[in-house]
């Protein structure tokens, strides 16, 4: 009994011994960030997770970087809160399935830990256990030294690909990780790519593409994508003052014709009363353009299978307007709708506008009489108590604007568009009870019912920003 004893007190120091030397090794591996053309140092993976959230102890057999030799290895560095880089493990998996003999494709965490990523991994099993969020074939590696080699430098959602040689190939934005670019690897082709690089920061006294900013009333400048000091993943920098020339600065760099228009064009949009809620973030646009790449890099719209770094650079463009201090906002985007529509009139023969578009829509439309009490409130209130909440003072487009912010499990689809069907400028008190309440539109309706209202399917002229070929 003694002897097993001493046995395993040995074992568990060795053990000990082991954990530690290891952990010595690797901080004597880390000396800071890799560049492309660097040596990566070999190795071993952390903690490895599959699809379904269980740890393995290897990844095809191996255990250390160095193991995969003769292999493309891309990592892409992602977190559980990022949804588009959620977004992108299909076209991942499909490439490694495509690939399988040639490249390994790993999931690299260094922000969580590994508790906190199988829970997640299990949470959305449970909730759709038909569907996997992490495709089977690509393992997580979770490790927080990688963070120290390829630390974050703009956003998470980027991509290190390390050749077979163990160098670093390039580090960048997503869109480098793509069929075309692997075969140009594969095939020993250089490879070009978009950086993720640090954002040169534009201060009250600069600007990006000005010279010098002294005196004056009025100029801008549009530019193609900007590789070099510039947020590759799109940056908007809006009304910076500058005291000491009397000017106001915008800078929006990498950013769509599509995405331009809607900056320039905001009032317009606003100004549509009708509008009560869109699903979307962006708003809805029509294009009457033979190569929508050219306007926007939402895949909604593309003609194109996959967004490459090639579509990238061809799609975003940079635009900066300094004006003087005394032009008003609406006077500024008029002269930003003015120069952009210029430019891309002359340069790629297309030109935005807001047009009325007929869309399939819900309406809000009165069943009856309004059966909601008239507010004597001189100010608007918003309160929620216990499960309803509570406007007060304010018109029903107001209310129900508010209060279909928090539908979108009723309205999610992306091209989801709520209009009111009818004008009415008094103002009420309404207790509607809170959104998590209900499930569906039908139940919506029965609440909206008790006040004369209803929503309904419809078709029905929306104005949206419309970009077309001329």
């Amino acid at each position: 009994m003694r002897r097993n004893n001493w046995n395993l007190h040995i074992l568990t120091i060795l053990l000990l011994v082991s954990i530690q030397s290891t952990a010595q090794n690797r901080k004597k591996l880390i000396k800071g960030e890799i560049q492309p053309g660097q040596f990566v140092p070999d190795f071993k993976f952390e903690t490895i997770i599959d699809f379904r959230g269980n740890n393995e102890n290897t990844i095809e057999g191996n255990t250390k970087l160095s193991e995969f030799k003769g292999k493309l290895i891309i990592f892409d560095f992602w977190t559980t809160n990022c949804t588009s880089c959620i977004e992108h493990f299909p076209e991942l998996s499909a490439l490694q399935s495509k690939f399988e003999k040639d490249i390994i494709i790993l999931l690299v965490n260094t922000l969580q830990d590994e508790q906190e990523i199988k829970n997640w991994i299990k949470s959305n099993i449970q909730r759709n256990p038909e569907k996997n969020i992490i495709p089977k074939n690509l393992k997580i590696i979770v490790d927080k030294d990688l963070a120290n080699y390829f630390p974050l430098r703009t956003s998470i959602g980027y991509h290190v690909w390390i050749g077979k040689d163990q160098k670093v190939i390039l580090r960048g934005i997503p869109v480098n990780t793509n069929e075309r670019k692997v075969l140009d690897y594969l095939d020993g082709k250089d490879i070009f790519f978009i950086e993720d690089q640090k954002t040169r920061e534009i201060k009250s006294n600069s600007s990006f593409f000005a010279k010098d900013n002294t005196n004056f009333d009025y100029c801008s400048t549009i530019g193609g994508f900007q590789e070099k000091d510039a947020n590759p993943y799109g940056e908007v920098i809006e009304n910076i003052k500058n005291n000491r020339n009397a000017t106001i600065r915008s800078t929006y760099l990498n950013r769509s014709i599509s995405d331009l228009y809607t900056f320039a064009l905001q009032d317009e949009l606003n100004s549509d009363t009708s509008i009560l809620f869109t699903a979307s973030f962006l708003p809805n646009i029509v294009l009457l353009v033979n190569d929508t790449s050219q306007v926007t890099i939402r895949k909604k719209y593309l003609n194109a299978e996959e967004i490459t770094d090639r579509l990238y650079r061809k799609s975003l463009f940079s635009y900066e307007q300094i004006s003087s201090i005394k032009y008003s906002s609406q006077l500024r985007r008029k002269l930003m709708y003015s120069d952009l529509n210029n430019y891309f009139r002359l340069n790629f023969k297309i030109v935005g506008s807001i047009v009325p578009q007929l869309i399939p829509c819900y309406k809000v439309v009165k069943s009856n009489s309004v059966l909601i009490h008239k507010s004597d409130r001189t100010t608007s209130k918003i309160e929620i108590k216990e499960n309803m909440i509570e406007f007060s003072g304010m018109t029903l487009r107001e209310i129900l604007h508010e209060y279909f912010l928090g539908c979108r499990k009723i309205f999610k689809n992306e091209s989801d568009v709520v209009i009111m069907g009818f004008n009415d400028s008094e103002k009420y008190d309404l207790k509607l009870p809170l959104q998590r309440l209900f499930e569906d539109l039908t139940q919506l309706n029965a609440i909206l019912a008790q006040f004369g209202l209803k929503i309904i399917k419809s078709n029905d002229f929306v104005n949206q920003i419309t970009i077309q070929d001329v």
